[in-house]
Order: C-alpha cells, then structure tokens, then sequence
C-alpha cells in the first residue's frame, strides 16, 4: 500500500502535516520529495548565494571562420583556439589542450580535423 502525505521537518523528524493512521514502532520505508515550487527556485536560481554564476553564452562564429579557412594545413590534428588565434595544434588532444591552458586560454576552442579525403565513420 502506498499512501502520500505531507510532513515537515523539525529537530532532526519527520513529523506529518495530518492523520495519517500509522501503526506505533512499526517500519516504514520514506520517498522523500521536495514540493515544486522549492524545486523550481533551485533551477531558476532562486537559491540564494549557494549557486554559481551563470556564464554567457559563447559565440563560436570566429573560431568556425578560423576553422573553414585552415583546416588544410591541420589535417588529421587536433587544434585549440582562442577566438580566431590558434593556440596549439598537435596529434595528441589532450596535450593540446594542457598547452593551450599553460598559454592562458581557461576554456580553449578544440577541434578535431579530419583529413579531406577521410572516410565517414558510420559506426555499427
């Protein structure tokens, strides 16, 4: 038998908003659910100083323009960019990117480029 009621918390107990009928020292199991509108607050960040700022949104229209003029000469490489300047570029991504946070880039463009004349992964 399921049965839903509303309680509240106070020193450490579950204690119910109204009758419920449950049997004295006997085991219940407990879902316990926030109401909506406390949910809600914390997504819409109405938390108050516990959540993080959110950061804007990125436009990657340069780094793309970068991209479709160089992807020649980085064939088969990995490319990390900030904004339309390059960064690093190398076979290995992630030493890539350990080079573009060491040159100061905190959230570096990266990009994987395919050679022109690669086959489509279609996977199984």
């Amino acid at each position: 038998m399921t049965t839903v009621i509303e309680v509240i918390y106070e020193n450490g107990v579950f204690r119910p908003l109204v009758e419920a009928g449950f049997k004295e020292h006997h085991r219940y199991r407990v879902i316990v659910e926030e109401p909506a509108a406390e949910s809600e607050a914390r997504i819409n960040g109405d938390a108050g100083d516990k959540m993080a700022p959110e950061e804007p949104k990125r436009d990657f229209t340069l780094e793309m323009r970068w991209l479709s003029q160089h992807r020649h000469e980085y064939a088969g490489q990995y490319v990390a960019l900030d904004d339309d300047r390059l960064v690093s570029h190398g076979t290995d991504g992630r030493e890539v990117y350990r080079q573009a946070q060491a040159a100061g880039v905190k959230h570096p463009f990266m990009a994987h480029i395919e050679p022109a004349d690669a086959l489509p992964f279609g996977g199984w």
